[in-house]
């Protein structure tokens, strides 16, 4: 009996579904022909959404989670590397070797090397999803060298500075410091 209710209901839905198409395609018809259209009718149609736009609305909600999980992976991602990358620099530049004739205290001796060896796996693998991505034209791009050197040097020089000043501080305390500068930013632009 509940089988023939539900029989029943798919039926009725099919021949509504059939009328209100039949009915549109009427109204369309009379209005290529120049016949007018009552103003009811053609508030039913604005209400009554076709099913293509319910399935665009779905798969805007799709695109926007995905977009989401995404951008939060992203995120945590950053996040982590970050906190790996300062946990590296710090036992680094604070762990105790076996002391040699050339370096008594046993500390890591360069702070070069650290910033060399940073940029040149950085250059490996940023050339790598270049190639990946664009292909192998891509790099051997004309980039006004330049445009970008003062901003490059200003970045090896920071970071020489950041690995050198692990020699007197700890991580955290250097984080700390250099997440302030924002605030002496701020009341300049402020006041600007």
């Amino acid at each position: 009996c509940n089988l023939n209710a539900v029989k029943n209901l798919h039926i009725t839905k099919m021949a509504t579904r059939h009328n209100s198409l039949a009915a549109s395609s009427r109204d369309t018809a009379d209005e290529e022909r120049g016949i007018n259209i009552s103003p009811t009718k053609k508030m039913k149609q604005k209400a009554e959404k076709p099913p293509e736009v319910v399935e665009s609305n779905s798969k805007d909600l799709y695109t926007q989670m995905k977009f989401a999980l995404e951008f939060i992976f992203c995120f945590i991602s950053l996040q982590a590397s970050y906190l790996i990358w300062g946990i590296m620099q710090e036992l680094i530049m604070n762990t105790k070797f076996n002391s040699t004739p050339l370096n008594p205290s046993g500390r890591f001796p360069s702070a070069s090397f650290c910033v060399f060896s940073n940029r040149f796996v950085a250059i490996i693998v940023s050339s790598c999803v270049c190639w990946y991505y664009h292909g192998s034209g891509s790099l051997t791009g004309t980039v006004p060298l330049l445009s970008f050197t003062p901003c490059a040097l200003s970045n090896t020089v920071s970071s020489w500075c950041q690995y050198k000043a692990l020699e007197y501080v700890s991580f955290s305390l250097q984080t700390l410091f250099k997440s302030t500068k924002v605030i002496p930013m701020m009341m300049l632009m402020a006041s600007y």
